[in-house]
């Protein structure tokens, strides 16, 4: 069978322009209906996706150790704020250029033998802009430092997209910190955990909180006890599991923070510093009729599954759709 040809009537062949995300030229319903089944016929200016948008970690505390006569745990590092949506989703228009920015998870609190160990920091926002504005989510907050007798500063975990723990202290162990900083409905995460106050026994950080749930509190005890969990993480529309707010420091552990997971770090234990918290990610579900190409330094990676395309975006920078 030759070669089809569309929108002959009343035009010129030379006017004629059929791609797969536009047509130009006079058709009939029969033309239209197999360039429809086709994905070749646009019928919007517009690309609707569904998302996830996860912000940069929380680093976790460091931990503290008075010449090893006692151990108190660093706070563990919040999981960056998690947004996402199915139903109504984010719009794009084609042929617009849209800037795109990956928060970077935030960097480890520091350890100490005698002195009170450092906050760790939080992770940054992830932002992109879209048709109708600006879309963030809010980076992790830090798990708080382990502390001695006198200390009072830097025990907290602080406020982010979720909360981070607080840090293990001889007298005054550090509060939680705050979840869903954003003020966002439904909520982008949870508070952190608390850590104790241990009167010289040995004492480990709360965790850090989660999109999926809150930092459990730290304990104490001669010997010490597991550090507080952090918060579980999500698994999103492609099956991936981000998110992971991170443990209160004890005897070490890891938790899930490496590059693109948004995962909180571990809270130092003894004299040993925490653990700096994973970069963010944007996810965009879309029609496969439609190309999202990067720029100006963003990197993505596209999967094709049936009628839908998936785009994982690592990198800061621009991005197009056509």
């Amino acid at each position: 069978m030759g070669r089809r040809r569309f929108g002959h009537i009343g035009t010129k062949v030379k006017d004629i322009n059929q791609t797969n995300t536009g047509n130009s030229g006079v058709f009939d319903i029969h033309e239209v209906s197999i360039l429809t089944a086709e994905g070749k016929w646009r019928t919007r200016n517009t690309v609707n996706c569904d998302y996830i948008v996860v912000a940069g970690g929380g680093g976790g505390g460091g931990g503290r150790t008075h010449h090893g006569v006692a151990y108190h745990g660093g706070g563990g590092g919040a999981a960056g704020g998690y947004r996402t949506d199915t139903s109504t989703g984010l719009e794009f228009s084609l042929g617009v250029t849209y800037a795109v920015v990956i928060g970077g998870g935030g960097g480890a609190g520091s350890g100490s033998d005698g002195n009170s160990g450092t906050s760790g920091a939080n992770g940054a926002n992830t932002t992109i802009a879209h048709a109708n504005g600006t879309f963030s989510a809010t980076g992790g907050g830090w798990g708080g430092a382990g502390s001695g007798y006198s200390a009072t500063s830097n025990r907290s975990g602080n406020s982010g997209g979720s909360g981070g723990g607080g840090g293990g202290s001889y007298n005054a162990g550090g509060g939680r910190g705050t979840g869903n900083a954003g003020g966002y409905t439904p909520a982008e995460g949870n508070n952190g955990g608390t850590a104790p106050g241990a009167n010289y026994q040995w004492s480990s950080g709360g965790g850090g909180g989660s999109f999926a749930a809150v930092g459990v509190n730290g304990g104490s005890g001669s010997g010490g006890r597991s550090g507080g969990q952090g918060g579980a993480g999500t698994s999103g529309f492609d099956s991936v599991t981000r998110g992971v707010g991170a443990h209160g420091g004890h005897h070490g552990g890891s938790d899930q923070n490496g590059a693109n997971t948004g995962g909180g770090g571990t809270g130092g234990w003894g004299g040993g510093g925490g653990a700096a918290g994973g970069s963010g990610v944007i996810v965009l579900r879309y029609s496969s009729g439609s190309t999202l190409t990067a720029s100006n330094g963003a990197s993505v990676s596209t999967t094709t599954s049936g009628s839908l395309k998936t785009s994982v975006i690592t990198s800061s920078g621009d991005i197009t759709f056509t």
